[in-house]
């Protein structure tokens, strides 16, 4: 016969209510919850989770989308950049005893279908987070803010209130992009697609840090790309073979580009960081596995999905402290490998 929870309780020599609070991670002290926890291994008890459900009207189930258009460039097709966000968006998601789905929709079936409301109305998850990729008309946001739904947006580009931010400070990243350019005067940027969001922050900063150097850069420096490694390889093709003269310095808005460049300038015969040096963006693992390693802004997405999932979390609990919460900013570093020289 299965154990129950008074068992528990009696095993750790505690009241049935310390034993439910002490499983379901309610405050208890320290030295109880372990005798409890231990207790429930013994007897290999487990907490009811449809139980529990029923009485908190809670799923402990959280939604993280990504939301594309058809026909462009799309970062799910990066897999180890959406493993780190999903890896930190879990670990603190098991923490707090949720569960995670992630979905990916294109923005014309979203808004044709009823996505949001099913959500919302249909209670089948607890909150959602959502990754915009491009500008989209967000008019979902109403929905869920007029039903108090908890939501985090990633990211953002439309007007949220700072409760609901988790975002890369893509502008600083660009800013130390030009830092590293140091004096170079023949300077290359391959961007992704240009109403990308995190692309358009990133070639913002970029140009900020020039101008602040002293560094004239004109608009002709600037390749719009894809996100992988094919679109960087073919961008840094065609500059070499326009004749408009060799960069000295290629700075690439995602490390995939940033390989395709090293790929393509190998080829044509030139030394790194001799020649050119190559810079790229994220600080994905691809960086450690080329010749020469590459340099990077190195972003840690996998605390942008830790934090993510930790704030949607706070506005699930503790919704009467929401509006006092500031947007959660997670900023880059320069990490300096072998494809940059001063």
């Amino acid at each position: 016969m299965p154990a129950t929870l008074k068992d528990v309780a009696e095993l750790a020599k505690v009241s049935i209510t310390t034993a439910s609070h002490a499983l379901n991670g309610k405050k208890v002290n320290e030295n109880t919850r372990q005798r409890v926890l231990d207790a429930a291994k013994m007897l290999h008890y487990y907490v009811n989770i449809n139980g529990r459900n029923l009485i908190t009207q809670k799923t402990h189930n959280l939604t993280l989308l990504v939301l594309n258009f058809r026909g462009v460039g799309d970062m799910t097709e990066d897999i180890s950049y959406y493993y780190q966000m999903l890896k930190g968006a879990m670990l603190c998601a098991q923490k707090y005893d949720y569960s995670i789905k992630f979905e990916t929709a294109f923005w014309a079936d979203i808004r044709e279908g009823d996505y949001f409301e099913q959500k919302v109305f249909g209670r089948s998850t607890d909150g959602i987070i959502v990754i915009p990729q491009y500008k989209f008309r967000c008019d979902f946001l109403k929905l869920l803010e007029d039903e108090s739904y908890p939501f985090v947006m990633v990211n953002p580009w439309a007007e949220v209130s700072d409760m609901h931010k988790v975002y890369i400070d893509n502008f600083a990243g660009g800013k130390l992009a030009a830092q590293c350019a140091g004096r170079h005067d023949r300077i290359l940027f391959i961007n992704g697609p240009e109403e990308h969001i995190s692309a358009a922050m990133i070639e913002q900063g970029f140009i900020a840090g020039l101008l602040e150097r002293g560094i004239r850069f004109e608009e002709q420096g600037i390749v719009y790309s894809d996100y992988t490694h094919e679109g960087g390889y073919y961008a840094m093709k065609k500059v070499l073979s326009d004749n408009a003269g060799q960069p000295t310095f290629v700075f690439c808005a995602n490390d995939y580009m940033a390989t395709g460049v090293l790929t393509a300038a190998h080829e044509m015969g030139l030394k790194i960081p001799q020649d050119v040096s190559i810079l790229g963006f994220d600080g994905m693992d691809v960086s450690k596995c080329v010749f020469p390693r590459l340099s990077t802004i190195d972003v840690d997405v996998s605390s942008m999905g830790y934090e993510a999932v930790s704030r949607l979390i706070s506005l699930i609990e503790h919704p009467e402290k929401a509006a006092g919460l500031s947007p959660v900013c997670i900023s880059p570093s320069l990490l300096v490998r072998s494809t940059t020289r001063p």
